[in-house]
C-alpha cells in the first residue's frame, strides 16, 4: 500500500510521455510470459498456438465436478452466474468484503482521495482483480470447488482494499479525527474475527468461512469445507498416536481406508507409520479396520449429511464444533460375527431372513444375502423389501439381468417403492457398461447362483443359471454337471443324462459328473 501514496505525476501521464516506460512494460510483459512458458510444457512446444489454444478449452470446460454450492450440487451447465462471487463472499474476512461500503465516500471524495493514494494504479489493481471474474461470468466459463480457478486475484483484491481503507481513514481524518478514531476501531474488531479464528484453529486456517453466513458452521451442508482433503494428516496421525488401543488386521497393522480422493492424498501420510498400512477396499468388506471419513464424500453418498456422523465413529476432528473429518471402525466385523451365527436353512422367521439379508449385503456377502432373501420369498413372495434386496446383491454381482426382474416384482407390488426404483436405474446403467466387465468373473458369479438355488430346490433357477455360466463360458463341466442335478430333481432323466455326458466330455476326470451320470442311468432304467 505503502507503494501506492500518490506520487508527482499520474501514471497514465508518465506512460505517455516516457517511452522508456513503454518499454519496461513491454520488456516485463515479455519476460513474464517467457518465465511462464518454462514451467508449461505444453505451451513450450506451441508459445503461441497452445496457450490460446488453452484459452479457448478452458473457457468451455465440460468437466462436470457435482461441488456443493448453498447446499445444492449443479452440474456445470446449470452454474448460477453468481457462483464465484458467492464462493469470494462466503470465504472472505469482513474486512475486505466491508471495503465495498466504503465506495460511496471514495467516489463522493475523489478529488481528495487521488490525492493520497496513486488512483492511477490502484484502477489498475482493481482491473487485476475484478476482470478475470468478470470475464468468467460474462464467458460463462465452467468453474468448480469452490474460487480456486481466480485465487491468483486475491493478492491484487488485498492491495485494493488496503489502499481504499488508508485513503478512507484519511479522508475522515480530515473531516474529524473521532471518525478516524471510530473507522479505525472498526476495522481492528472486523480484523480481529479472523486472527482469532486462526489463533484457535491453527492448522486448520484454510477451512475459514465468514461469520456472514455463520462460519464453519453454517458453511457445513451447504459448501465443500474440505475439498483439498486437508484433514487427512490429522485423521492418519490421530490414528498412529493411538494405534496402541485400535483394532489390528492379520498382519499386525491398522488397515486403512479412505474413499475420497486419489490414494497418493492420504497414502503419503500413512507410508511414514509401519504400524499403518493403506488398503483399497468397499465400505462393506472386512479387509479394513478404520475408514477415513470427509463430508465432501456427500459427492457420492447423498445421505453422508443427514446420517453423520458415520456408523462406528471413534474420533471426528472439528473446526469451531464443526466436523470436517472422521474415524470409524469397521463395524462390519460386529455384523459379521452374528450373522456367522445365523442359520439361513433352518430358519422360518420372515423378519429374521430379511434382516441376515441385509446384514449379509452390508458385510459384501451377497450370495447369502440372495440366500436370505430367496428363503424369505418362500414364506411371502410378495415382500418387496426381500424383492430389493435380491436385487442389489444381483447388481453388486454384476448380475444385471436378474436385478432387474427382481426390481421389477417388487415394482408391480409397489409402484411407489423408490428402493427398488434406485436399483432398477443402477442396473439399467451399469448393464451397459457390461462389455466391459470380465466375462469370467460374472461366469463365476452365475454358477454359484446355480448351486444357491439347488440347495433351495429351486432347479429351474439353477437350469437357468447355469445356461447362463455355459452362455459366457461354453466348456464349463461344473454348469453342466448342476443342470444334469436339476434335470435328475425334476425327473428329466433324457436331458440330465445329455448334460452330465457333456459334463464328462469336457473334462473326463470330473468324477462327481461320472457318478451322476451312472446314478441317473440306473434311476431311469428302474423307472424311478
Amino acid at each position: 500500500a505503502v507503494k501506492f501514496l500518490r506520487a508527482p505525476d499520474g501514471f497514465f501521464n508518465d506512460f505517455i510521455r516516457n517511452k522508456k516506460a513503454i518499454f519496461l512494460l513491454l520488456a516485463a510483459i515479455l519476460g513474464a510470459y517467457l518465465f511462464m512458458l518454462l514451467f508449461w510444457p505444453f505451451a513450450l512446444v506451441s508459445p503461441l498456438k497452445h496457450p490460446l489454444e488453452s484459452l479457448t478449452v478452458f473457457s468451455k470446460y465440460n468437466f462436470d465436478s457435482g461441488s456443493l454450492f448453498n447446499g445444492t450440487r449443479p452440474h456445470y451447465w446449470e452454474l448460477p452466474w453468481n457462483y464465484l462471487p458467492t464462493w469470494i463472499y462466503v470465504t472472505t474476512p469482513l474486512f475486505i468484503c466491508c471495503t465495498a461500503f466504503l465506495l460511496p465516500v471514495i467516489i463522493y471524495k475523489w478529488k481528495s482521495f487521488s490525492q493520497m493514494v496513486n488512483s492511477d494504479l490502484l484502477l489498475c489493481m482493481l482491473f487485476t482483480s475484478v476482470f478475470p471474474v468478470f470475464y468468467i461470468v460474462f464467458k460463462q466459463s465452467n468453474v468448480y470447488d469452490g474460487w480456486r480457478h481466480v485465487l491468483f486475484t486475491y493478492p491484487s483484491l488485498c492491495v485494493c482494499c488496503a489502499c481504499i481503507w488508508y485513503g478512507t481513514l484519511r479522508i475522515l481524518q480530515s473531516i474529524s479525527s473521532y471518525f478516524k478514531i471510530a473507522a479505525m476501531a472498526l476495522l481492528g474488531l472486523l480484523m480481529l474475527e479472523p486472527a482469532l479464528y486462526m489463533a484457535n484453529n491453527h492448522k486448520f486456517e484454510t477451512f475459514y468461512f465468514s461469520p456472514a453466513i455463520g462460519g464453519v458452521k453454517g458453511a457445513w451442508g451447504k459448501f465443500d469445507i474440505d475439498y483439498y482433503g486437508t484433514s487427512l494428516r490429522y485423521a492418519v496421525e490421530w490414528i498412529a498416536t493411538h494405534s496402541d488401543s485400535l483394532e489390528k488386521g492379520p498382519a499386525g497393522k491398522i488397515r486403512v481406508r479412505c474413499f475420497y480422493g486419489e490414494r497418493i492424498s492420504v497414502d503419503h501420510y500413512i507410508e511414514k507409520y509401519p504400524n499403518l498400512e493403506y488398503v483399497m477396499a468397499n465400505e462393506g468388506s472386512l479387509d479394513w479396520d478404520y475408514s477415513i471419513v470427509q463430508p465432501v464424500q456427500a459427492k457420492h453418498d447423498s445421505t453422508l449429511f443427514s446420517h453423520w456422523p458415520p456408523k462406528g465413529l471413534v474420533h471426528q476432528i472439528e473446526v469451531d464444533g464443526t466436523p470436517i473429518v472422521a474415524i470409524a471402525r469397521n463395524y462390519n466385523k460386529d455384523l459379521k460375527k452374528e450373522v456367522d451365527k445365523f442359520s439361513i436353512s433352518d430358519s422360518k422367521d420372515l423378519v429374521a431372513l430379511i434382516n441376515a439379508g441385509v446384514k449379509y449385503y452390508q458385510v459384501g456377502d451377497f450370495f447369502n444375502c440372495i440366500t436370505a432373501s430367496e428363503r424369505a420369498l418362500e414364506i411371502d413372495p410378495k415382500n418387496c423389501i426381500a424383492l430389493n434386496n435380491a436385487a442389489s446383491a444381483f447388481n453388486n454381482l454384476y448380475l444385471f439381468d436378474e436385478g432387474i426382474a427382481y426390481c421389477k416384482k417388487a415394482l408391480e407390488l409397489k409402484p411407489d417403492f423408490e428402493l427398488a426404483k434406485g436399483n432398477i436405474q443402477v442396473a439399467l446403467e451399469r448393464k451397459k457398461q457390461a462389455g466391459n466387465l470380465q466375462k469370467d468373473g460374472v461366469a463365476n458369479n452365475y454358477l454359484n447362483l446355480s448351486l444357491i438355488y439347488f440347495n433351495l430346490h429351486e432347479y429351474d433357477k439353477c437350469i437357468a443359471a447355469s445356461q447362463k455360466v455355459i452362455a459366457l463360458r461354453p466348456l464349463d463341466a461344473a454348469a453342466y454337471n448342476n443342470m444334469c442335478a436339476s434335470y435328475n430333481e425334476l425327473k428329466e432323466y433324457d436331458k440330465a443324462i445329455r448334460a452330465c455326458e457333456k459334463a464328462v466330455e469336457i473334462n473326463p476326470t470330473f468324477d462327481l459328473a461320472r457318478n451322476n451320470l451312472n446314478a441317473i442311468k440306473q434311476a431311469k432304467a428302474s423307472g424311478r
